[in-house]
């Protein structure tokens, strides 16, 4: 055991809850490192001062009800677009954008315009259409996750490559490519809002 490891058990240690295997092998760490057992007398009277003694409460029976009411209610706006999205964390059975929703915007990289359809700030994910202008070069980017493309129309050149409609690329965390289109094209995307731009 390191001591990483034993800070993770600790806290466990001293509320009782470690199965015996573990148990054994934090009371080996501290025979090993006795100084590590003021470590463990301090987490112990942290929880001694925790208030336990408090009356238990009874919840109101219809909390849960009114929860997930809120939490349906709460959207987050999108100031670019009329689209409602979602409250972030809310993992919702359906979420749909209508054609009469799409809404264009410039992208920084002159030729392109991009119509976001959802963004998942926890995952760091953006899923939009993506329209670029014919002889348009995407900058030099590196993924931080997956990246994956759905051809709609046009042609796209990745890496000697070229894709058009029907084509599904899918882009590994880590590589990197500076796409680009001779005739123009549009497609569907999903990718990391954290993407490198590779000067």
């Amino acid at each position: 055991m390191n001591y990483e490891e034993f800070c993770e058990l600790a806290p466990l240690y001293v509320l009782d809850v470690l199965d015996a295997k573990e148990r054994r092998l934090l009371e080996d760490y501290i025979a090993q490192f006795p100084e590590s057992e003021a470590h463990l007398d301090e987490l112990a009277e942290t929880l001694a001062m925790m208030p336990y003694s408090l009356p238990e409460r009874t919840m109101a029976t219809n909390l849960k009800a009114r929860l997930f009411e809120r939490i349906a209610d709460e959207t987050v706006a999108d100031s670019h677009q009329s689209i409602t999205y979602p409250a972030m964390g809310t993992h919702l059975p359906l979420f749909t954008v209508r054609p009469a929703d799409v809404r264009w915007q410039p992208h920084p990289v002159p030729g392109v315009a991009i119509a976001k359809l959802y963004e998942d700030p926890v995952r760091r994910e953006i899923v939009c259409l993506l329209r670029a202008q014919a002889g348009v070069y995407y900058p030099c980017h590196r993924h931080v996750g997956a990246e994956e493309i759905f051809m709609l129309e046009g042609d796209l050149v990745v890496n000697g490559e070229v894709y058009g409609t029907g084509d599904y690329i899918r882009s590994a965390p880590g590589t990197i490519h500076n796409p680009h289109t001779v005739n123009g094209c549009m497609f569907f995307i999903r990718t990391s809002l954290d993407d490198e731009i590779i000067n």
